[in-house]
């Protein structure tokens, strides 16, 4: 329907390579939709990615698309004026393709059609809970209340925290998950995709976010400094053992926030300036 109001003539679908049963699924969907004779004019193409976490970023997964090397470019242009091949190009994630499909009506009734709710929020639940997986909620007050929805807390687990807004997301206290979502979106707490990351109260903190730094570290294209350099010295900062140089991070914080070139680099600035770790101290 996107391809129709717009014009165009070709369709990528574009997921991870690891995604196997997805695939499969993809390509029944696509043979039934040629055989209904909705494709008549669309030309609708399986794309299977490498992985990399940078190719989120629309002007990397275009030039992956290309066959270049994943990498973000500066805007503008921005892809709707020129993107695949120089040309005009509508970039989507599946959930807003389907979440459009309640414009004319459309219901499937399946558990995926709450989303056509716009009320409703899609939270992918992992962790220390006893049923992880895709959480659709309506009105989520607390994020202790995914806990919930996800089964509970593992056997010999209590709540220490959540990862929000994924690998480069916040790390929310217990006592945090028991407060109004509502103060802390107006505190600045971004939800992202909807990731949640439950971890528990033995868990460390500090090891956890040096996870999510090692993380950013392995996945920046390395193509602008500020990413490649700064996303490096917060992984080694986070992970050596003793007392963290708090100027360091927030030297690192500003400097990411405000001088990479995509939202990669952005976010894991963001990260760290609003990282908080009980005693981490400044060293000497």
């Amino acid at each position: 329907m996107a391809a129709r109001v717009i014009g165009a003539d070709q369709v990528f679908l574009y997921v991870r390579d690891d995604y196997v049963p997805i695939h499969a699924i993809l390509r029944q969907a696509l043979m039934e939709v040629a055989g209904a004779g909705l494709a008549e004019g669309l030309a609708l193409e399986l794309r299977r990615s490498g992985g990399a976490f940078i190719c989120g970023e629309e002007t990397a997964l275009i030039a992956s698309l290309e066959g270049r090397p994943a990498r973000p470019v500066e805007r503008p242009p921005f892809p709707t004026a020129c993107g695949y091949l120089g040309r005009p190009t509508l970039l989507h994630n599946v959930e807003t393709f389907y979440r459009v499909t309640a414009a004319w009506g459309g219901t499937l009734g399946s558990p995926a059609s709450a989303l056509l709710d716009p009320e409703v929020r899609l939270f992918s639940v992992s962790g220390r809970v006893c049923a992880p997986g895709p959480k659709p909620m309506r009105g989520l007050l607390r994020l202790a209340d995914l806990v919930e929805i996800a089964g509970g807390m593992q056997d010999g687990h209590a709540l220490g925290g959540m990862v929000i807004g994924g690998s480069a997301g916040a790390l929310v206290s217990a006592a945090d998950c028991y407060r109004p979502l509502a103060d802390l979106l107006d505190e600045g707490l971004r939800l992202g995709t909807g990731g949640a990351i439950v971890f528990g109260a033995t868990d460390e903190p500090r090891a956890i976010a040096a996870r999510m730094a090692a993380y950013l570290a392995r996945e920046s294209c390395g193509q602008c400094g500020p990413c490649r350099i700064g996303t490096a010295h917060a992984s080694r900062a986070l992970a050596a053992p003793g007392p963290l140089d708090q100027h360091l991070l927030e030297d690192l914080a500003a400097v990411m926030g405000e001088a990479s070139l995509c939202a990669l680099g952005r976010n894991a600035g963001r990260f760290l300036g609003r990282l908080s770790i009980p005693g981490r101290g400044v060293s000497a």
